[in-house]
């Protein structure tokens, strides 16, 4: 019988260029590497709404994550090995021709006040969460294949010019992904992710009794 081994490091704070820090938790399961980037910036009340959604959104919640993980992109492409935050190499990149990286955003402190948006915000397609999505989203999704595999469906949409509306939250995506046997829609040009789906798949039998299940393999 083949036997397959599957390495995989997740490191907090490791370097970059000139010794820098070069994200906030850096994830490599070979051939996938995952860059996330934490921002916690509180939402201020100005009196003005749309001010308040700028302000938050360019200081450092989305868009300087963004700047922070396209930099890390760039120096891991000419990287060999990953960096501990006591610069010592670690695990080693996996090879440029097949290696696959996945870009995440955590945005903090918005209160859910805050639209929150993911796409191609410049040099890649960047997800991002919120504290409350990426909590459901890394219970349900608990293997790197299977959180792997819904980050690049939901690329897949961007790549296909599928335009994803919001009503609700990421877990509600989630909600119609978890429903739709783990896939999302491709078959549109556009659909709308309404408010309340994930209460609604979390409350059918079906799931309860699957997570049930699942419970034994946690042993």
């Amino acid at each position: 019988m083949q036997e397959f081994i599957f390495i995989y490091v997740e490191l907090s704070n490791p370097k970059g260029k000139n010794g820098k820090e070069l994200c906030d938790v850096l994830i490599v399961c070979d051939p996938d590497i995952i860059i996330l980037s934490v921002k916690e910036i509180e939402l201020t009340n100005s009196g003005d709404i749309s001010v308040d959604w700028s302000r938050w959104q360019k200081k450092k919640a989305i868009e300087e994550s963004c700047g922070q993980i396209y930099g890390a992109e760039k120096w891991i492409k000419r990287a060999t090995h990953v960096i501990t935050k006591e610069g010592r190499k670690s695990l080693s990149f996996p090879q440029s021709d097949r290696r696959k990286i996945h870009r995440i955003a955590v945005a903090l402190g918005g209160k859910r006040e805050v639209p929150i948006y993911f796409g191609e915000l410049g040099k890649g397609f960047v997800h991002v969460f919120d504290e409350y999505s990426l909590n459901i989203i890394i219970n349900m999704l608990d293997t790197i294949t299977d959180f792997i595999k819904y980050l690049n469906d939901k690329e897949f949409l961007s790549i296909a010019g599928i335009q994803t509306m919001f009503l609700g939250y990421e877990e509600d995506l989630l909600a119609l992904y978890i429903y739709n046997n783990r896939m999302l829609p491709i078959n549109f040009d556009c659909f709308l992710v309404s408010d309340g789906l994930w209460s609604k798949v979390t409350e059918k039998p079906e799931f309860i009794t699957n997570k049930e299940e699942d419970r034994i393999s946690y042993v």
